[in-house]
C-alpha cells in the first residue's frame, strides 16, 4: 500500500516529513488539510486520535508526530539513512533533535505567538526583534559546528551525508533563509521570510538549510 501522508502546510513539523520521504525516495499520496475548524479537526481525530498533524498512514499503522514518523520510515523503508547505527553518530543525531526541539524552539517561539497567534502591533514588533536575537544566537552555534564538520571533509550536521539532525535544524531555522522563489510558495512564508534574518556571517548556514530544502518538493501549480 503506498504511503499516505495528511499535512498541514508549510508547517516546519509538516515539511520534515517531506523532506524525509524525498531524500529516501518514497512515493506516497498527500493530503493536505488547512486551518483548524471544527470539520479539519474531525477529520484529524478521526484518522489518529489526536488533532496535530502530520500523521501517515501504511498499511495498518497510523501514526503521528514527525519525529515518530522520521524513525518509522527509516526502520520501513530502504533508501539513506536518517539515523545511524553507529551509536556515537546516533547520540549526536538525537542531540540536535533535542536542540532543535528547546533551543531552537525557544528561539522562534516569540514569532510565531506573532504568526499563529495574533499579536499585532509594538508587542509584534518586539516579539520578532526577540525571535531575531535568537535565532542569531543558535545559528551562530549551528556555524561553529558547520565550520568544524567542514574542516573534517562534511557538508552536514553529523556524518557525512544528510540525517535526521539536518532535517530537524534546518527545517525550522530556514525560515529566516528560504531560498530564492520559496517565499512566493505560501503567503505565510513571505511574511515570516520579510521578518526573520539569521543574523550576520551566517554563510554556512544558509548554503546547509538551501541544501536541505532542496528535497521539499514545489507545490502543485508552482
Amino acid at each position: 500500500m503506498t504511503l499516505q501522508a495528511t499535512l498541514r502546510l508549510p508547517s516546519p513539523n509538516n515539511t520534515k516529513v517531506q523532506i524525509a520521504l524525498a531524500y529516501k525516495q518514497i512515493s506516497y499520496e498527500i493530503d493536505a488539510v488547512e486551518g483548524s475548524g471544527p470539520e479539519t479537526i474531525s477529520k484529524l481525530v478521526k484518522l489518529s486520535g489526536q488533532a496535530l498533524t502530520p500523521i501517515i498512514k501504511h498499511n495498518d499503522t497510523v501514526l503521528y508526530d514527525s519525529s515518530a514518523i522520521l524513525r518509522y520510515i527509516d526502520a520501513n523503508f530502504d533508501g539513506p539513512r536518517l539515523f545511524s547505527a553507529d551509536r556515537d553518530e546516533m547520540k549526536a543525531i538525537e542531540g540536535w533533535e533535542s536542540y532543535h526541539k528547546t533551543e531552537v524552539m525557544t528561539a522562534m517561539r516569540p514569532a510565531f505567538a506573532v504568526f499563529f497567534g495574533g499579536i499585532t502591533g509594538p508587542e509584534a514588533d518586539a516579539n520578532i526583534t526577540r525571535a531575531n536575537a535568537g535565532i542569531n544566537e543558535v545559528t551562530g552555534q549551528v556555524e561553529e559546528r558547520l565550520a568544524a564538520q567542514a574542516d573534517a571533509g562534511s557538508d552536514w550536521l553529523v556524518g557525512d551525508t544528510m540525517t535526521a539532525a539536518d532535517i530537524f535544524v534546518a527545517s525550522f531555522l530556514s525560515l529566516a533563509e528560504l531560498p530564492e522563489g520559496y517565499a512566493d510558495w505560501n503567503p505565510l512564508w513571505k511574511t515570516v521570510d520579510r521578518v526573520l534574518t539569521l543574523g550576520e556571517g551566517r554563510e554556512r548556514c544558509k548554503a546547509h538549510f538551501h541544501r536541505v530544502l532542496s528535497f521539499l518538493p514545489a507545490p502543485a501549480g508552482v
